[in-house]
């Protein structure tokens, strides 16, 4: 009987940097889940309202401009993560000139509601934001952009890629089809949809 090496998902912060090393070496390359907004469908970073980006708070940069209207305050998630490790080191290094601002620590559902009411009130509010999360399709939010790879490269974004082994779309072309057509567009939607 013959054993066929099924696929196997990464995740990896640039796609087109590895693609013609996996052309190469482990056969055929899929990228999945692009979005219009964003290059790639996962992402982690600064994230406010699609208001205040409208206003004008498009960038990292463009935070210390809002410090008043965002009462000085950057809303992280649950003390001793990553993530409010790097925006507490952003802050005391002045990166972005967001010296002086405060970093709210609370669990991810206290900043979501926080966010959710400063949206509300009409009021601009930079917090932490990562997809594939509800949060996207919940809240009217645009992730800043410009963020010298703080986050991680590409803002904090990365892509979904399956790797098979050379010869394997010639054996199986079905699969091939397969995941040539697979998208993750809908996480946001279906993670939402699972938790309401």
């Amino acid at each position: 009987m013959r054993q066929v090496m099924p696929h196997r998902s990464d995740i990896v912060s640039d796609p087109d940097d590895c693609k013609s090393l996996l052309h190469k070496k482990t056969g055929t390359y899929h990228s999945f889940g692009r979005t219009t907004d964003r290059p790639f469908q996962l992402a982690v970073g600064f994230a406010t309202s699609k208001a205040a980006c409208d206003s004008g708070l498009k960038t990292y940069a463009d935070i210390a401009k809002f410090k008043d209207q965002l009462d000085g305050k950057l809303y992280g998630i649950e003390p001793g993560s990553g993530a409010n490790g790097t925006i507490s080191e952003m802050i005391s290094d002045n990166t972005f000139g967001l010296s002086g601002f405060k970093l709210v620590e609370s669990s991810e559902q206290a900043m979501l509601a926080e966010t959710a009411h400063r949206i509300k009130e009409g009021k601009p509010v930079v917090f932490f934001g990562w997809q594939p999360h509800p949060m996207n399709v919940d809240l009217p939010m645009v992730y800043l952009q410009k963020g010298n790879d703080v986050f991680g490269p590409n803002d904090g974004g990365a892509a979904v890629v399956t790797l098979t082994r050379a010869g394997y779309a010639k054996e199986c072309p079905n699969v091939e089809r397969l995941l040539s057509n697979l998208t993750f567009d809908s996480a946001n939607r279906l993670m939402s949809d699972i938790l309401d």
